[in-house]
């Protein structure tokens, strides 16, 4: 469709609508808008386009009919520039969550040298609070939530942190840690908000709503630990959100791994 050929177009369309149309005529618009974007035709020469075919219609119209051909021109116009406004939001959230991806993936880059360098430390006895700290810090930011928990257990140590957002309604205190550890392996790996008044059992949790739980698990295979995460800022945990957290505990498992590795050649 050449530049003339739209314009006439546009115009032929603007007249149908403004002596008489109704959703037949706007859906056209609708159609000619998606077929602009396609043939590359900018907003500003849209612009254009639109006031030559309004002042044509003024133009054509009756003196009394002037105010509705106004506003009949005016819904057409908007349902031509909705297309635009869906590829401009479409673009947006595109570059929101490229931008997202980028911070994610940057932040685990940083946290898988911080677990490293607590591997290295691990004769000092806090080395396992410290890494999982660090990774329970971690999954609360990139996933959104309000409260983050990680525990582990080996070789007759048991070690729990939590991270809470400093804006949550209230702390969680180690009983309801060990509580939700107890639980785990008989609630799904996330429970939305809708499904929350059908596990009473998670009544001890203060203020959240929704929960996600994966394992930290060795690698041989046994589950050592847990960390989860409950009451995320908006919407129900995610797909996403579970992959990251599963990657997270399975940074944490090798950490400390290697961890209790060091701690054993160095009481040789």
């Amino acid at each position: 469709m050449t530049a003339l050929g739209f314009r006439s177009e546009y115009v032929a369309a603007l007249h149908l609508h403004v002596v008489g149309g109704g959703e037949t005529t706007l859906r056209e618009g609708y159609e000619l808008g998606r077929r602009a974007l396609a043939e590359g035709v900018s907003a500003l020469d849209l612009a254009a386009i639109h006031h030559e075919a309004l002042a044509s219609a003024l133009n054509a119209g009756e003196r009394e009919r002037l105010p509705d051909v106004v506003a009949a021109a005016a819904a057409f116009f908007q349902e031509i520039l909705s297309a635009f406004e869906m590829v401009h939001r479409g673009y947006r959230e595109a570059a929101v969550n490229a931008a997202a991806e980028r911070r994610q993936a940057a932040m685990l880059r940083r946290l898988s040298s911080f677990l490293a360098d607590a591997s290295l430390s691990a004769r000092h006895t806090d080395a396992a609070s410290e890494v999982l700290q660090l990774v329970a810090e971690h999954a609360r930011e990139l996933t959104d939530a309000a409260y983050a928990a990680a525990g582990w257990a080996a070789e007759g140590e048991q070690v729990r942190v939590m991270s809470v957002d400093p804006d949550a309604a209230a702390a969680i205190d180690e009983d309801v840690m060990e509580h939700v550890e107890r639980l785990a392996a008989a609630l799904p790996t996330r429970v939305a908000r809708s499904g929350w008044a059908g596990e009473p059992a998670l009544r001890a949790l203060p203020a959240a709503s929704n929960l996600l739980m994966v394992p930290i698990t060795a690698l041989d295979g046994r589950r050592s630990g847990l960390l989860w995460l409950a009451e995320k800022g908006r919407g129900d945990f995610t797909d996403a959100d579970e992959a990251v957290a599963l990657h997270l505990a399975n940074m944490a498992a090798a950490a400390l791994e290697r961890a209790e590795l060091y701690r054993r050649h160095a009481s040789v």
